[in-house]
């Protein structure tokens, strides 16, 4: 079990999507206190957004293979 749970999981399980929009938050918040750099960056944050669009235009496609962008360049 993974430390988040085994230390505020009681905690997190008294809010939404199963606890996960408590850690999301909790970390936003100690980041911004800490001054310290997100755990993921910009390009991290797109490349996880577009997998479900991109899967959706598969689907439609006859899961046919669709390219993935490189949000680097």
């Amino acid at each position: 079990m993974h430390e988040y749970w085994r230390t505020r999981g009681e905690e997190a399980k008294k809010t939404r999507h199963g606890g996960a929009d408590y850690f999301v938050i909790s970390d936003f918040i100690e980041m911004v206190q800490q001054d310290r750099e997100p755990g993921i960056d910009v390009y991290d944050s797109a490349t996880r957004s577009a997998v479900t669009p991109l899967s959706q235009e598969s689907l439609r496609k006859g899961g046919s293979d669709v390219k993935f962008p490189d949000f680097t360049t």
